[in-house]
């Protein structure tokens, strides 16, 4: 995986500028299916699972981030242990390989633009499910971006995408494509029989 600038500092945008209104766009989405311990996945400073922690229906936010610079200031900007005369939700940030992760359980799973920054998709995707969530909330370019992203190492289609997670078992229950750019989902597990 590439270290990346993209998303490390989004908070630091305005709230007009493009690349924040996207990045709203998409942890709005997460925000609104979110439950319980909720994991964001390359989280870089951590603005988004800001975001999530002040969601009333969210219990406890884990950042992760492989890049152990971006955690430091994800814990400086925004962690906050849980606190017995407050009702501030817990957040706290974590650095691990998220090329070969173990996450811990969890409800919901939260992944914005991170799979086209992976050597092994298949290998996040797979830890990913193995969360025990009940969601996993992605947003990934499904326009060719390598050639323009230098941060970018893969390039995936809609159907490539469901792949990575049909295979696993799971299904999208609720697709979205911001500017034609980007597909935003939610992917939830196939039924038991």
């Amino acid at each position: 995986m590439r270290t990346s600038p993209e998303n490390v500092c989004i908070g630091a945008f305005p709230e007009d500028h493009p690349e924040r209104i996207l990045h709203d766009k998409r942890y709005g989405l997460a925000c609104e299916v979110a439950g319980g311990i909720t994991i964001d996945a390359a989280c870089g400073f951590g603005f988004g699972s800001e975001q999530l922690a002040r969601k009333s229906a969210v219990t406890t936010v884990l950042g992760y981030d492989r890049d152990q610079t971006a955690i430091w200031h994800g814990q400086a900007l925004y962690a906050r242990p849980r606190k017995k005369d407050k009702a501030a939700t817990p957040l706290t940030f974590h650095c691990e390989d998220l090329e070969d992760p173990v996450f811990p359980l969890c409800d919901t799973f939260v992944c914005i633009e991170t799979l086209e920054h992976l050597e092994r998709p298949e290998t996040f995707v797979a830890a990913a499910c193995r969360s025990t969530a009940e969601r996993i909330v992605v947003s990934t370019p499904i326009v060719p971006t390598i050639a323009t992203n230098p941060w970018h190492v893969q390039d995936f289609t809609v159907g490539q995408v469901n792949k990575l997670f049909a295979d696993r078992g799971w299904y999208s229950g609720w697709t979205e494509f911001v500017k034609d750019i980007y597909l935003l989902a939610v992917y939830i597990p196939e039924p038991r029989r």
